[in-house]
């Protein structure tokens, strides 16, 4: 865990653990109920659940952000490869057939929302990423998911097309960042 400039306000990033499962699902529950007061369907069905977010922990691929031993944001974090990635359509990798990390299930707590959460969290998993050997970043967000689509833009993803989830064939806009020329 980091520790801030500001005196006892300690804040971090680490990966979640099992004794985190009802705190990070407390995220998730307030981002499935925020996205559909947005009227937005993405995770309305249930997606993702505890039975999801304990297999991230237990494949070591659950982040969080915490601060004062809050936890504010949480996403998953893999180095293995998406195999819904294979496929792209109407578009391409803009990076070519690289290794890349992927990055889902990213979710802050609505009350701290525009508070630079959710950057606190991705640059502390482009650190990790870096420290890995991987430079590339895949993502993908529902299509009406307005708000990820502008924060993955204004955090340097470039939209690249289109992909379908396997586990239930829904059409996903596939997001890629380079993290070579960052610093």
């Amino acid at each position: 865990m980091t520790v801030s400039s500001e005196p006892n306000k300690r804040m971090g990033y680490r990966a979640g653990e099992e004794k985190d499962l009802e705190n990070i699902m407390t995220v998730i529950h307030d981002a499935q109920r925020t996205m559909g007061e947005a009227g937005l369907d993405q995770w309305q069905d249930g997606y993702p659940s505890e039975e999801v977010i304990l297999g991230d922990i237990r494949k070591g691929e659950s982040r969080i952000w915490e601060e004062e031993g809050k936890i504010l944001g949480t996403a998953m974090l893999s180095f293995r490869g998406e195999s819904d990635y294979d496929r792209i359509y109407d578009g391409e990798w803009k990076l070519g057939d690289v290794s890349y990390a992927t990055i889902h299930r990213i979710a802050v707590l609505s009350a701290d929302r525009r508070r630079g959460t959710a950057g606190k969290l991705l640059k502390a998993m482009e650190e990790e990423i870096r420290k890995n050997g991987f430079s590339v970043i895949r993502m993908d967000t529902h299509r009406d998911n307005v708000p990820m689509r502008t924060w993955l833009g204004s955090h340097g993803f470039l939209h690249c097309g289109t992909i379908f989830l396997g586990r239930t064939e829904e059409m996903r806009l596939a997001f890629e960042k380079s993290l070579s020329s960052e610093k």
